[in-house]
């Protein structure tokens, strides 16, 4: 009977071994007689310090550039909400989400209930002006 080693292969020999890089040489010498690329690199070093500076002179004599004057926005027509108190409020923005209404002005948001509007007159005082108003229907 033949009685071996517990592993088939030798594990110390079974892989080669690891590669490892050559040592860093450093960076490729240029300077080996290559004086063309080395007058190249200057003459474009020089280029682009003087078109640095050719910008930075243009940039001081010229007036900024004048702005076209903004024209105004449209104006937005407000559209008035009726509610079921009968109080009746001015909005220029609101929105409704789900069954929320928010109305917002320029320095804050309210948020109530769809159900205290008056869909219905709301949407007949706004048609009379000529603001369109839509509103989700009540299910």
């Amino acid at each position: 009977m033949f009685v071996g080693p517990a592993y088939p292969y030798d594990p110390y020999y079974a892989y080669p071994p690891p590669a490892y890089p050559a040592a860093y040489q450093g960076a490729p010498d240029y300077d080996r007689g290559d004086d063309a690329l080395a007058r190249e690199v200057d003459r474009l070093r020089e280029e682009v310090d003087r078109l640095r500076d050719d910008r930075y002179d243009r940039s001081r004599s010229e007036p900024p550039p004048s702005r076209a004057p903004e024209k105004p926005a449209a104006e937005v027509a407000s559209t008035i909400l009726v509610f079921r108190d009968g109080h009746r409020l001015e909005a220029r923005n609101y929105a409704i989400v789900g069954q929320t209404l928010w109305i917002f002005s320029e320095d804050r948001a309210r948020k109530m209930p769809l159900s205290d509007l008056d869909v219905t007159a709301t949407r007949a005082l706004n048609e009379d002006r000529g603001v369109e108003f839509n509103a989700p229907s009540r299910r």
